[in-house]
């Protein structure tokens, strides 16, 4: 295995605080926004469907007041019915799914970034 010279090493950076405070008030609104009634239409119906599969409805098919429906993919009822199974149906756990995958694409996003291009382009 070839060694770098010391100049080209790459080295973990310093955290600063300020760096951290654009991600602190996104996280804050994130927060906040989870405690918000769901108010639209569709958001009210896809809560409905995961509640309806949380509650013992067939995992492969949905319905919604008593008719199939079709027409979104899946992953975000099943993902939304298992919060509403493991911490109860709330408008918080709806939003749990979201928030958290949201996290994780910002997470993933700062990681590709770093990895081409370097600590301050990621940031």
């Amino acid at each position: 295995m070839m060694k770098l010279p010391a100049d080209q090493t790459k080295t973990e950076p310093r955290w600063k605080f300020s760096e951290w405070i654009p991600f602190l008030c996104i996280f804050a609104v994130y927060l906040t926004g989870m405690f918000v009634d769901v108010m639209e239409m569709d958001a009210a119906q896809y809560a409905h469907i995961s509640r309806t599969l949380a509650e013992g409805g067939s995992w492969l098919e949905f319905f919604d007041m008593g008719r199939p429906y079709l027409d979104k993919p899946p992953l975000t009822f099943w993902l939304t019915a298992l919060s509403f199974k493991a911490f109860g149906a709330s408008n918080f756990t709806y939003h749990l799914p979201s928030v958290c995958f949201s996290i994780l694409a910002i997470y993933f996003l700062y990681k590709t970034v770093y990895v081409w291009s370097g600590h301050r382009a990621a940031w």
